[in-house]
């Protein structure tokens, strides 16, 4: 581990071992907010009436229902569009170039997904 950090250091500067970075918190942001405000949700709905606490197995299916929103709403999505990058930037003639630039990361994730769903439609996001 330390020698590939060495190499990268070495190749790219320090700065090379955030790169990517910006990607990750740009995912990470939507999954935990969709994730903790489902969770919200579903404990408010499975809270006892008369004593307003939550139950260990009412815990548990906020728990299974913030999960499964996460996967449905947010997961899912990015996966898709992630793997769809990643075949296009190994297959011959890459369609998403500008995503190899090192400038504006998040604004060219912006286009290549706004670019996926009005070419291939929200079934490309919901089928995976």
């Amino acid at each position: 581990m330390f020698d590939c950090a060495k190499k990268v250091v070495a190749k790219e500067g320090p700065g090379g071992l955030y790169r990517g970075l910006t990607t990750l918190i740009a995912g990470s942001i939507p999954k935990a907010s969709i994730r903790f405000g489902a969770y919200q949700q579903f404990s408010n709905l499975l809270k006892n009436k008369e004593t307003g606490k939550l139950s260990k197995l009412g815990g548990l299916g906020a728990g299974l229902g913030a999960g499964v929103s996460e996967a449905l709403l947010a997961v899912t999505p990015m996966e898709t569009v992630k793997t769809k990058l990643i075949a296009d930037q190994n297959s011959a003639n890459p369609r998403y170039r500008v995503l190899s630039t090192p400038h504006n990361h998040m604004l060219h994730a912006r286009f290549v997904v706004c670019f996926v769903v009005d070419e291939e439609m929200l079934q490309t996001i919901s089928v995976g």
